[in-house]
């Protein structure tokens, strides 16, 4: 008799779960992102990315920092240990930025702070090759493609990106 009340009790529960497809979780993640325009890896990562890790590096509760330098452009990402308030880590963040920012090389774009969003990641990611050259590969993606994508059910948005734009 127990039994058969716990397996009502259970059946009448598991009913009235509420389940998200995508819960809010917040990642214990920052990204600082700066783009230095015209410039190679090795000024990008001596004159951007080293002097903001070094100062990025200081706030409270980083478990690892790790950065990528690229033409152009430098990326600096900080993981921190869960359950830290992201909100205050992304101040902290900020504020040893700004201390930083005016020793940045002329040219150089505001840092800009992202906290890690996973809602804000593709779901789908897609390539396009072909015997084209970039310029055609690039004008069908954004004129044919992307209108295909977007006229189906439940697509957000679609972007595209690479290739070369016609000048």
């Amino acid at each position: 008799m127990v039994f058969l009340a716990v397996l009502v009790l259970g059946g009448f529960s598991l009913t009235r779960i509420a389940i998200d497809l995508y819960p809010d979780i917040t990642f214990p993640v920052i990204m600082v992102m700066t783009n230095y325009e015209g410039a190679a890896p090795v000024e990008v990562e001596k004159m951007v990315t080293e002097p903001l890790e070094k100062m990025v590096s200081t706030v409270n509760n980083i478990k690892e920092v790790s950065s990528v330098s690229s033409d152009g452009n430098s990326v600096i990402i900080m993981n921190f240990d869960w359950g830290t308030n992201m909100d205050e880590a992304a101040n902290n963040v900020r504020e040893n930025i700004s201390l930083v920012k005016g020793a940045l090389p002329e040219g150089a774009d505001d840092p800009l702070t992202f906290k890690f969003d996973p809602s804000l990641m593709p779901l789908m990611v897609l390539s396009l090759s072909g015997d084209q050259d970039l310029v055609q590969l690039r004008h069908l993606a954004d004129e044919d493609i992307r209108y295909e994508l977007e006229q189906l059910e439940g697509v957000a948005s679609v972007e595209v990106a690479g290739g070369k734009e016609r000048e």
